[in-house]
């Protein structure tokens, strides 16, 4: 159930993103960065007044982590270099208490119809994007390919949830995961020198993602 202080974490969760898009088209790297650095903990605040469900913990330390994610990539490209590692590693890290969320929550469902339909998806996306990551010759080529498995392991999770909750809520957790993958896609390829400047599109299909995938998981839960 939506409470009060839920609705309003909401509200100003959207018109932080609202305020970042905007600072990110015109460059404002102040308000870029306080407006990003509330984002989470609006999620966080907005999570914990509406979860009813078990293992919340698992969803709070997602968000922590991506909140540190989103703090050390704060910096601009010459000190990013330095933080970029240990902001992926606390990516990582959100995406595998979401993963296990996901996974206890369905077992012991271990397939299902969306799962199967999905893999038609992901799995061509995947082979296409090692193939362009390792042709690049980069650095942290099989750090980024392991983790494009782990995005792959999120969606499938998510999918495990058909018939197990709400359809609502698995559809939303899905389409989170989906965007969060797109989000990562986009930073990978910037990671190896490939040109794709459109922070607005990384910030908004990131902040979405995190946000369905919330919304996904209180549905399920309730």
């Amino acid at each position: 159930m939506l409470t009060p202080l839920g609705f309003l974490s909401a509200v100003l969760f959207i018109f932080a993103l609202a305020g970042n898009l905007i600072s990110n088209y015109h460059n404002y790297k102040k308000v870029r960065a306080v407006t990003k650095s509330l984002l989470m903990p609006l999620l966080l605040v907005m999570f914990i007044a509406t979860y009813q469900g078990e293992r919340p913990s698992l969803i709070w330390l997602a968000l922590i982590f991506s909140f540190l994610g989103d703090f050390f990539l704060l910096f601009n490209s010459s000190e990013g270099n330095r933080f970029l590692v240990i902001g992926a590693i606390a990516f990582t890290l959100a995406h595998i208490c979401y993963f296990l969320w996901f996974l206890l929550f369905s077992l012991p469902n271990l397939i299902s119809p969306l799962m199967v339909l999905s893999i038609f998806l992901i799995v061509p996306l995947t082979i296409w994007f090692w193939r362009t990551i390792r042709k690049s010759d980069h650095h942290l080529t099989t750090p980024l390919c392991i983790y494009a498995l782990l995005i792959d392991l999120l969606v499938f999770a998510t999918t495990l949830t058909w018939a197990t909750g709400s359809l609502m809520g698995t559809l939303l957790a899905f389409g989170g995961a989906l965007l969060f993958g797109f989000s990562d896609f986009l930073i990978a390829i910037r990671v190896i020198g490939r040109t794709v400047d459109d922070n607005v599109m990384v910030m908004l299909s990131y902040s979405l993602a995190q946000f369905l995938l919330i919304c996904g998981v209180v549905l399920l839960a309730s």
